[in-house]
């Protein structure tokens, strides 16, 4: 499963956007990769998710497997709607 979004701009991604989504990959089971360009991150691990803080204002892309799937997917997706799209829109 994959999901794509954009990631505020620099000036608009506060530290705790990241670690909240760092903390929110560790919920599930599945494997939660992030990948912008040519660069993948694991979604769990801090120093995967600190290099993303490069890549804001940019679309990322989210790649899911594993048995609980479905449910990050909800989560993320839900996650990227209240926390870091709508945020620039205000």
């Amino acid at each position: 499963m994959s999901l794509k979004m954009s990631l505020l701009k620099q000036s608009d991604l506060p530290p705790w956007a990241l670690i909240d989504l760092l903390k929110l990959a560790r919920q599930y089971d599945c494997d939660i990769r992030i990948q912008k360009g040519e660069l993948v991150v694991d979604a769990k691990k801090l120093l995967g998710v600190i290099a993303l803080s490069r890549a804001a204002g940019q679309e990322i892309a989210i790649n899911i497997e594993g048995r609980d799937e479905k449910e990050a997917m909800v989560a993320l997706k839900n996650y990227s709607e209240l926390k870091l799209e709508n945020r620039h829109r205000n």
